[in-house]
């Protein structure tokens, strides 16, 4: 049975500032890894190349309200360092036929502080392959003064 457990490590930039909610976008230094386990080791695979937005409504920097979340990244973006794993793993994932991984949030709940930071779980659609299933991620995030988060 392979595991797959996808860390999203993102910063989001406002483009819009005109109201307490905010459309937020993927900032330039944004990253995404992925880890997962086979039978001969743990590995990573890492991307810049993430794609998205977000819908949110703060306040005080804290998050109040999640109206959408999108994230969008192109398989064969994705790096180990190792070419071969590479070629393998984009083999495994079809990226000819399925050339993005997707996420699409349904719902989030406040979890509180954790580690210093406020904590969100938000669940929603993850697909990859072209199979689409339901999964449920813990966000935790940090914003500053003037929005970003």
């Amino acid at each position: 049975m392979k595991t797959l457990l996808i860390i999203f490590s993102l910063l989001w930039f406002p483009f819009t500032y005109n109201s307490p909610q905010h459309i937020y976008q993927f900032s330039a230094n944004s990253k995404l890894s992925i880890t997962g386990t086979s039978t001969l080791h743990v590995w990573t695979m890492d991307t810049k190349t993430v794609k998205g937005n977000a819908n949110i409504e703060i306040a005080d920097t804290e998050i109040l309200h999640i109206k959408e979340i999108n994230v969008r990244v192109p398989v064969e973006s994705l790096k180990s360092g190792k070419a071969v794993m590479d070629k393998n793993a984009y083999k495994a994932l079809n990226s000819n036929k399925y050339p993005d991984i997707h996420f699409q949030m349904k719902d989030f709940n406040k979890i509180a502080q954790r580690n210093g930071a406020s904590a969100l779980e938000v669940s929603g659609n993850l697909t990859i392959a072209g199979k689409t299933r339901p999964e449920k991620i813990l966000v935790e995030y940090r914003t500053d003064a003037t929005g970003n988060i």
